[in-house]
């Protein structure tokens, strides 16, 4: 029976899940990833983290707990400081493993069952990187190196396949599953949803904005539609002293979609992260009112009647705008 690898359905799981999951199923081990967030999930998650963590961070808690019920045999968790040179991503990535073991009740195995290899682009290649964890589960360097070579073409096609979605749904059935079909434009409007993916494509944490949307008659679209290269080319224009590489992802994204003509754009944030309230601010300071722009920051409370009104006012707003 193959051992069973866990992967949380939070934060870089929408990113490359579609990576970790070849590499690990072509080492010989099972891939199981923890269910869709539900309340029992945010619920754990909250309590075994201290206040001061961002909500993202108490969701993939929340997520690594569900894991541990499921009976899994390893916790992949990698401990992430940097995806491209000379830039950096926020320190809670970096300091995960370490959040998760201080944090959760776990066993003394499952503690030390927690594979974090440490993804460092200004010191270490991925390669290494992924070379090392796969090293800790199987003595095999050929069966490693292709896993490797093969996880990366997946990941290419998974990016490219992004791109060609036209829909926040076509983008979680591409995570999910690989397969890619484009969606049809059929809304009168085009909204840009603007935020990272655990929290643009996470339907409870942000309480269904996107279906929200489309039963208001818009096409959204996210920052995943564009290439992550050109978006952040697009950002290093703009500002050449942001270092979040996912901060530089999202600027770079909404100045592509404002040149696409896009008709308003919505940012996505969750409480409290400081890199993504500074990202912002710097986005609607280069915007510049070309566009009507709303700020959503979502909370552990859930306070869907709130959000709504939002986006129903700014629906309204927009529709408006277009009109005159």
């Amino acid at each position: 029976m193959r051992k069973r690898v866990g992967i949380p359905r939070a934060l870089l799981y929408y990113k490359y899940y579609r990576f970790w999951k070849t590499f690990l199923e072509g080492l010989g081990y099972e891939v199981v990833a923890s269910g869709r967030t539900n309340q029992k999930i945010l619920r754990n998650g909250i309590k075994h983290t201290v206040d001061e963590s961002c909500l993202p961070v108490k969701v993939f808690c929340g997520h690594v707990l569900d894991l541990i019920e499921r009976g899994v045999d390893y916790l992949f968790i990698p401990r992430i400081e940097s995806v491209e040179k000379g830039n950096f991503v926020c320190t809670k990535f970096l300091g995960l493993p370490d959040i998760v073991r201080n944090s959760l009740p776990l066993t003394s195995g499952m503690s030390k069952a927690i594979l974090s290899p440490n993804i460092d682009f200004n010191r270490r290649s991925l390669y290494r990187s992924m070379f090392s964890a796969g090293w800790g589960l199987i003595k095999n360097p050929i069966r490693i190196h292709i896993a490797y070579r093969r996880a990366k073409k997946k990941q290419r096609d998974f990016e490219e396949g992004l791109r060609l979605t036209g829909s926040p749904r076509r983008v979680i059935e591409l995570i999910e599953t690989g397969r890619n079909k484009k969606a049809e434009s059929k809304g009168d409007l085009n909204i840009a949803l603007m935020g990272h993916p655990y929290n643009v494509y996470d339907d409870f944490i942000n309480l269904g904005i996107v279906k929200k949307l489309e039963t208001m008659n818009v096409n959204v679209l996210t920052q995943e539609m564009v290439s992550c290269q050109e978006s952040r080319k697009k950002s290093s224009r703009a500002s050449s002293d942001l270092y979040w590489t996912y901060g530089r992802e999202t600027l770079g994204a909404s100045l592509i979609f404002l040149k696409r003509a896009v008709d308003g754009i919505i940012f996505v944030i969750s409480f409290p992260c400081g890199p993504d309230s500074l990202t912002i601010d710097y986005a609607i300071r280069e915007i510049n009112g070309q566009v009507p722009i709303l700020s959503l920051v979502l909370d552990e409370h859930q306070a869907e009647a709130g959000i709504m009104t939002r986006l129903e006012s700014f629906i309204d707003l927009v529709r408006m705008r277009k009109r005159t």
